[in-house]
């Protein structure tokens, strides 16, 4: 039985200069859950590119769905809406 090994994705190597708390905090994230650095940091550099919609090329449907709650609690508020 031959046993296939999967190569890992091609990765682009990157420099950052980023604050220490935000270095201690993927560091403690990346510690907790036993996964490398590297894999912290993309997992919240991917979370991020969700939030703000560009990781599916365009504004994320979740984003869309607060913007319109927001609009129509700012429209109750405004004593606009019956």
């Amino acid at each position: 039985m031959q046993v296939e090994t999967q190569k890992p994705p091609t990765r682009n190597a990157v420099s950052l200069r980023l604050p220490p708390e935000i270095t201690q905090a993927v560091d403690a994230y990346a510690r907790a859950r036993n996964v490398r650095k590297t894999d912290a940091y993309i997992h919240f550099l991917q979370l991020g590119l969700r939030a703000d919609g560009v990781a599916d090329g365009g504004d994320s449907s979740d984003m869309r769905v607060i913007q319109m709650q927001l609009g129509e609690v700012l429209s109750i508020l405004k004593g606009e809406c019956a």
